[in-house]
């Protein structure tokens, strides 16, 4: 799950957030060799916090390949920036 935190009320945005299942979100992953992009599968809308699910992990590959037990590295961490790009049409 990837929780972003909303810089306006949900409803400032114009739109359901069912709407997202099918999009992907991309996250910043500056200075890393491959790109940290994830298809959404379900969004739920809480206050001003989005929560995105996802089929996929966001675990890059351990910390030490020689011992395990130091952990994982991830694609994700606090504080950098994600974005879904929307698609909109107009009527002229």
């Amino acid at each position: 799950m990837i929780e972003i935190g909303l810089d306006l009320p949900w409803p400032a945005y114009g739109c359901d957030p069912a709407t997202l299942a099918g999009r992907s979100v991309y996250v910043d992953d500056t200075g890393q060799p491959r790109n940290a992009a994830y298809m959404i599968t379900r969004a739920v809308v809480s206050g001003r916090t989005l929560r995105l699910y996802t089929d996929t992990t966001a675990i890059r590959g351990y910390l030490d390949d020689q011992d395990f037990d130091k952990g994982f590295a991830y694609d994700l961490e606090v504080g950098r920036v994600a974005r879904v790009p929307q698609l909109r049409t107009w009527e002229v």
